[in-house]
């Protein structure tokens, strides 16, 4: 695919695309990559066809369900045809992703909806295995502005999708700081990756509960100190902080040794390390000889992300 150039849409219900990636036509996996279905790690073409399979037959289910007039149920959330996101409103996040990582992902149903307690809700991906088959929703509150609060809803479309495309990788350590760089706020862009998990954000607001515990008790009954609460907070944040610095600098280490493998190209780096896992951005970090690495990535997914640079 050229630089710059717009993904060449296709019918990802063809009857003929199975056989075509069955049998590993680089043109037709380049087509899907580009529309963010990628082959999983150690998943060749055959099991990437049979993956394909089973995920259409799931998306024409919901098809199905999604217009029926109960809809259907997303882990306790109710969503319908009605709420779904309208084409227009996902142009610009899409034109966003393909000029960070190289694909538009149109495909993948996404929804207007509040979870419970979500005056902070701004969207969440929702993947099903063993298909990976994903749902995204973003605030009711956004259906009708493009912005609340701090949040702007072509950012989260693009954040969202941006964790469609990688749901293969099974990533933790650099999801949010791939899917953050769609955010227009540089700060943002630096620091909304620092919390990985759902995991991390119970962790700090637990350290936050026990910094108003220890205060409370040490007003009331003098049972701790007043620093026992503030040592907790601090170590906790130190933490992350620490954490989110060291994640940071090995994806700027990957992405300055892929860009020399792309003879300078900063955005076919991006799209090579958009399909890394998160060891394997540790050794693109750590890479002495970054091109006698990248041979070694013999992956059917390495094969289509290292496709487009090898023509340039």
């Amino acid at each position: 695919k050229p630089k710059g150039s717009p993904p060449k849409k296709m019918n990802l219900w063809d009857g003929d695309l199975l056989t075509r990636v069955k049998r590993g036509d680089m043109k037709t996996l380049c087509q899907l990559d580009a529309r963010g279905l990628t082959p999983a790690p150690g998943e060749d073409a055959e099991g990437f066809a049979m993956r394909l399979e089973a995920l259409q037959q799931r998306f024409q289910e919901f098809q199905r369900d999604i217009g029926s007039s109960s809809g259907i149920s997303l882990e306790g959330l109710k969503v319908d045809a009605a709420s779904e996101i309208p084409r227009e409103n996902r142009r610009e996040p899409n034109r966003q992703t393909e000029r960070l990582y190289g694909f538009e992902c149109d495909w993948v149903p996404g929804f207007f909806c509040n979870p419970r307690a979500s005056w902070l809700f701004g969207g969440c991906t929702y993947t099903f295995p063993p298909t990976l088959f994903t749902v995204f929703i973003i605030g009711e509150r956004l259906r009708t502005k493009k912005r609340h609060l701090f949040y702007d809803r072509d950012e989260i479309l693009a954040h969202e999708v941006c964790h469609v495309a990688r749901a293969s990788l099974n990533s933790t350590e650099f999801e949010e700081h791939f899917a953050y760089q769609t955010a227009r706020s540089a700060f943002r862009r630096s620091w909304g990756g620092i919390m990985h998990t759902q995991m991390d954000s119970f962790a700090f607001m637990l350290a936050c509960l026990a910094l108003v515990v220890c205060q409370l008790l040490n007003a009331t009954c003098h049972a701790l100190p007043a620093w026992t609460g503030w040592t907790v907070f601090a170590a906790t944040a130190l933490f992350f902080v620490l954490r989110h610095a060291r994640t940071r600098h090995v994806f700027k280490k990957a992405l300055e040794n892929l860009k020399k493998a792309c003879k300078g190209d900063e955005r076919r780096a991006r799209i090579l390390a958009f399909h890394a896992t998160d060891r394997e951005l540790h050794q693109l970090a750590k890479a002495k000889d970054i091109n006698a690495l990248l041979q070694k990535f013999t992956d059917l997914r390495w094969k289509i992300a290292l496709q487009g640079r090898m023509k340039e």
